[in-house]
């Protein structure tokens, strides 16, 4: 009888170390994958902050001579085009809307 209470005993410590084992496995693969998403996000963060300090060293500002002097030229070229109206401007019979003042009277 010895005997058969042996064979449970080392049959219950035999599966005892079987779901011990996979317990420690899960613990570890949930370990790696909490470690492999803080990596991620760590990385992201990284390369927000890299982008971010690469735009503020690239940023533009609007020139306000320049859009000064733009305006002086287009001013002593008489009167403005667009790409709408083209060099000429707008002719003024077009501008009467079939009247013969501007504001239709």
């Amino acid at each position: 009888m010895s005997g058969a209470v042996t064979a449970v005993a080392s049959v219950a410590i035999s599966a005892y170390s079987a779901y011990s084992s996979k317990q420690q496995a899960e613990k570890q693969e949930d370990a790696a994958q909490r470690a492999n998403q803080l990596a991620r996000k760590r990385t992201q963060t990284a390369e927000k902050q890299a982008e971010e300090a690469m735009n503020r060293r690239n940023q533009r500002s609007a020139s306000a001579g320049g859009a000064a002097a733009g305006s002086r030229q287009a001013g002593q070229a008489g009167s403005g085009s667009t790409m709408l109206t083209g060099p000429k401007g707008v002719e003024q019979d077009k501008l009467a809307l079939g009247k013969k003042s501007l504001l239709g009277g």
